[in-house]
């Protein structure tokens, strides 16, 4: 704006005001265009999701309760993370269908729930190692690619699992909040819009709330107003909160929340699949999206 002032210098003092009254302006226009972009930038630093991860998807066992789990994300266009077992998926071809469709029109996020459903941190670096790259290997060949994510078997993993994990690229591990607090204190879980990671190469995003405890045999049904209630406060520490669902979460139960006999011959709690439709609905009346692992991790 200078180099335009002097170029019309000749033409009068109020020419010369003008122009800088101009570049005055354009500053002020430039700042706030600055600060609002500054405001979206903060603005999307905050996720106000949920992820939903249904555990234990693997061939045969319960698989009329994992179809109705899977086919009820996949009728409402939700998005849905699946911890697969690797070594137990692949030759029922009604699951192994409906994962392919629920991932290839995106509503369906696919993680290793390890190669068999073991305790890892009783296995040796190079037998994590290869388990882990055993499955994806599996994962590649079935769906057509592999995997970022780790569900650890019983929410447990120790820094072999994560030297593993890095070993092979793999970059989200989803245990527990109680197995994180363990590990470090919750040091290393990931809070969006505070902190990236501890560990830049890996995102530790554990599961926060409960649809329903198991004890032993029994399980103990979470009120699902109080699952509402516990979604808005781990989305306020942490910036989002992840559900944790099983096809057993489903099964319709005796009186005293257990189940006896063939495993099979299950019933589907109707209820539970209510209680689902009625949570979904009050999350998205809140304004929570339900998101994936990698739509959090996008973030930054």
């Amino acid at each position: 704006m200078v180099k335009i002032a002097n170029l019309w210098f000749g033409y009068g003092r109020c020419v010369i005001i003008s122009a800088l009254i101009l570049a005055i302006y354009a500053d002020t226009i430039n700042s706030e265009h600055d600060a609002l972009s500054y405001k979206i930038i903060e603005e999307n630093n905050s996720c106000k999701c949920v992820v939903f991860r249904l555990d234990d998807v693997k061939d045969e066992e319960l698989n009329h309760i994992q179809l109705e789990i899977m086919n009820f994300f996949i009728f409402r266009d939700l998005h849905l993370s699946l911890g697969l077992i690797m070594d137990s998926i692949g030759n029922d071809s009604l699951i192994l269908n409906k994962v392919t469709e629920g991932n290839k029109k995106g509503y369906f996020e696919l993680a290793l729930h390890g190669w068999d459903h073991i305790d890892y941190t009783t296995l040796s670096k190079d037998e994590q190692k290869k388990s882990l790259y055993k499955a994806n290997e599996k994962m590649q060949m079935l769906f057509g690619k592999k995997s970022d994510i780790f569900i650890p078997p019983y929410n447990v993993f120790n820094n072999t699992t994560i030297d593993s994990m890095k070993e092979i690229g793999m970059r989200v591990l989803s245990s527990s909040l109680e197995n994180e607090y363990k590990y470090d204190g919750g040091r290393s879980i990931f809070t969006v819009g505070k902190n990236r990671t501890i560990d830049p190469l890996i995102y530790h995003i554990p599961y926060t709330t409960d649809f329903k405890i198991f004890e032993g045999n029994s399980q103990v049904k979470v009120p699902i107003d109080q699952v509402i209630s516990d979604i808005g406060i781990k989305i306020e520490k942490f910036g989002y909160a992840i559900v944790i669902l099983h096809p057993q979460s489903f099964i319709k139960l005796n009186k005293s929340g257990t189940f006896e006999g063939n495993i099979d011959e299950a019933q589907i709690a109707h209820t539970d699949i209510e209680d689902l439709e009625y949570l979904i609905n009050s999350i998205l009346q809140e304004g929570i999206l339900i998101s994936s692992f990698k739509n959090i991790t996008k973030l930054y």
